[in-house]
């Protein structure tokens, strides 16, 4: 019997020499297994969208932040991460998709159609739409917030700390995110979790470690878990692109918030 991963790509770096190999001697650096922080496209985009749907509830929340995202959006001389079009709005696109859930989502949704005059009509008078329309605009403003896919949104990230936004509170790794793993990154991430000492053993199926870590953070949301150490490691766990950033990377950010 014997074991396989699948390991991502490396690209050969040429040494000062002009060849094709790197390192001492001309020696190929061996690539490194992949473990829990190295996440699919689908990963990524789920948990990106996620985290700019919980900004997008936060920042209806604050009538401050919204009049400043409301100046960024109208100012010709201001070049801000929000998406006016509709079309164009990478996280409505995605939260749209069949394969994707957010309560967060399907809750702003609702309130959008009972707001919005123009949801049945294709056309309304203005003094019809009145009488809805602030709350309507406080939707609208919110609505702009998107993400890249695949990278960090400086605008977001910043929003999502300075109004102290948690994505656990609406989302939690399920069956079909953590499918996004290899079996390798899904033992890696039990034993995180859980502790060395409860790392898989190597004939355990991928379905079957899907399965525990799915119950495992199930069971710490629901409170069932008796270990208060492990829930709350498992409560708090975040995927490595949703994490806070060294304060070094992070000094030019936006000041939206303050």
């Amino acid at each position: 019997m014997h074991r396989e991963y699948r390991l991502p790509r490396q690209k050969h770096q040429r040494s000062a020499k002009g060849n094709a190999s790197a390192g001492v001697g001309g020696s190929v650096q061996e690539p490194t297994p992949p473990n829990s922080d190295d996440l699919s496209d689908r990963q990524l985009a789920d948990t990106f969208t996620h985290e700019a749907l919980a900004v997008r509830d936060a920042v209806l929340k604050n009538t401050a932040v919204r009049k400043r995202l409301l100046a960024m959006i109208l100012h010709e001389k201001v070049h801000s991460e929000l998406a006016v079009r509709h079309d164009a709005n990478a996280v409505t696109l995605h939260a749209s998709g069949k394969d994707f859930s957010s309560t967060v989502f399907d809750a702003l949704r609702e309130k959008r159609m009972k707001l919005d005059p123009f949801q049945q009509e294709y056309f309304c008078e203005a003094r019809q739409a009145s009488s809805k329309l602030d709350a309507l605009i406080d939707l609208l403003i919110v609505d702009c917030i998107t993400a890249h896919m695949q990278r960090r949104t400086e605008l977001v990230h910043h929003l999502a700390t300075g109004l102290k936004v948690n994505v656990r509170d609406n989302w939690r790794p399920d069956a079909a995110w953590l499918s996004g793993f290899q079996k390798i990154q899904l033992a890696h991430l039990i034993a995180e979790l859980k502790g060395p000492a409860h790392a898989p053993a190597p004939e355990r199926r991928k379905s079957e470690l899907i399965e525990v870590l799915a119950k495992l953070f199930a069971d710490a949301v629901d409170g069932k878990l008796e270990n208060e150490q492990l829930a709350k490691r498992v409560n708090s766990w975040l995927p490595s692109n949703l994490r806070a950033v060294p304060p070094q990377q992070g000094e030019n950010a936006s000041e939206t918030t303050s």
